[in-house]
């Protein structure tokens, strides 16, 4: 009993002293935890990763349909709505090249795993949407415009989106020139070519033909009686 009371008797003496209440009978307010991190945020998408990941995908897929590459794809695969009649081969590369890389995506941002038949994602779906748009703009909407040239640029995915899936509906504005362009070289050029052209090649060629007995060309012109009508009409010629 003795010892049991020893070894309570030193446990309470190295026990803290305790804090004492605060008036009113209020608890002390403990310091406000740490805000959680922040998620940290992916970067942009490495092109160069997507198109070696969609390439090793299309590959994967054609050893699959060996042999069936030119058939139409709307045999080849299953749930084929639109471009049905493309083969197979062409079909797949245009998911690689206009949608895929068009967007800046991989074959996973539209397709659910193991499912490409599936149309479980919205992303799926619009982008049906969206050919159809492309399809009738092709068809329909641009030929109606009758100014237009006869080789314009088809619409595709790639030249709304071009590589991002949000085109950007705005430009950056150009920023000012360092130092203002001048022309001054360039008219100091004309007005020399001017002067060339008024003296007739200088006094020495003028000289020369004189001395054989002939007019230059502006003084024969002016001689003819009907020189109104043939005077030059600009500076720098020559007659």
């Amino acid at each position: 009993m003795s010892c049991a009371v020893v070894a309570m008797a030193a446990a309470c003496a190295h026990q803290p002293p305790k804090q004492p209440a605060p008036a009113g009978g209020v608890t002390a307010a403990q310091p406000p935890a740490p805000p959680p991190a922040a998620p940290r945020r992916r970067g942009p998408p490495n092109p160069v990763a997507q198109d070696s990941l969609r390439r090793a995908t299309v590959d994967s897929i054609l050893r699959a349909i060996a042999g069936r590459e030119n058939e139409p794809a709307g045999k080849v695969f299953k749930n084929v709505k639109l471009m049905a009649t493309m083969s197979a081969r062409a079909f797949l590369e245009n998911m690689d090249v206009n949608y895929s890389r068009g967007l800046g995506w991989t074959c996973g941002n539209c397709h659910a795993p193991g499912s490409f038949d599936g149309d479980s994602r919205k992303n799926k779906r619009i982008a049906r949407q969206m050919q159809q748009l492309t399809v009738r703009l092709n068809a329909t909407d641009l030929p109606a415009v009758k100014e237009l040239d006869d080789e314009y640029e088809k619409v595709t995915c790639v030249m709304c989106h071009r590589g991002s899936n949000e085109p950007k509906g705005t430009m950056p504005v150009p920023a000012p020139l360092a130092t203002p362009v001048s022309w001054q070289n360039e008219v100091d050029e004309l007005r020399r070519r001017e002067a060339l052209a008024r003296e007739m090649g200088g006094d020495e060629k003028v000289k020369r033909q004189h001395d054989a007995g002939r007019l230059t060309v502006r003084e024969r012109l002016v001689r003819l009686p009907w020189r109104r009508s043939t005077r030059p009409r600009s500076r720098g010629a020559r007659w």
